[in-house]
């Protein structure tokens, strides 16, 4: 017996594009994590600190 067998793997290419990152332009797809801030949406945690100007410091060092 196939172990997989009964396994439901969505296509990729059949992923519906539900909205888009209001920091790089990317589409966010049906069921993919997103990060949200205010009305704003990301695609990645990046885009989000990126868009809110969050940087990386050093404590004691700034």
């Amino acid at each position: 017996m196939d172990r997989f067998s009964g396994v439901s793997i969505p296509d990729a290419q059949e992923a519906k594009v539900v909205d888009h990152c209001d920091e790089c332009g990317g589409e966010i797809y049906e069921g993919q994590s997103a990060w949200k801030v205010g009305s704003d949406i990301f695609c990645r945690r990046a885009c989000m600190l990126t868009n809110i100007g969050a940087v990386t410091i050093t404590a004691g060092e700034e």
